[in-house]
């Protein structure tokens, strides 16, 4: 997660204590203050089309975004967005996806590309 061209500069995350606990390792890890992180409670029951709207509403000032969910809707988005082909993201998995837009309100499904995939359980 360290090694990126830009910066994580905004963490957003279901409320669920194992989502929020996720994404305060995250933070740690980044360097980012856990107090930036914003929760938002249509993640929980979210499925991708509500994801794709939260991305779309995410301020403008940020660059980059890392996005805590639960499946099947964080595997949906990351399909939908980037056609990555991936069966099930596995707890505490990471997909990066490049979206070569402007504003956060130009994400649509098929417009992005997947960069990165690992979870923790990845032995490639």
């Amino acid at each position: 997660m360290h090694a990126r061209a830009v910066p994580i500069d905004t963490v957003v995350s279901s409320p669920a204590n194992r989502a929020i606990s996720t994404a305060v390792a995250i933070c740690h890890e980044l360097g980012i203050d856990p107090g930036s992180i914003l929760q938002d409670r249509q993640i929980y029951l979210a499925g991708s089309p509500k994801l794709q709207q939260i991305v779309s509403f995410l301020d403008e000032g940020s660059q980059c975004a890392i996005i805590v969910a639960h499946n099947p809707a964080l595997t949906d988005l990351a399909n939908d967005l980037a056609h990555a082909g991936i069966d099930n993201i596995p707890t505490a998995g990471l997909v990066g996806i490049e979206l070569p837009v402007e504003f956060w309100a130009e994400v649509v499904p098929g417009i992005g590309k997947m960069i990165s995939y690992d979870f923790p359980k990845n032995s490639d």
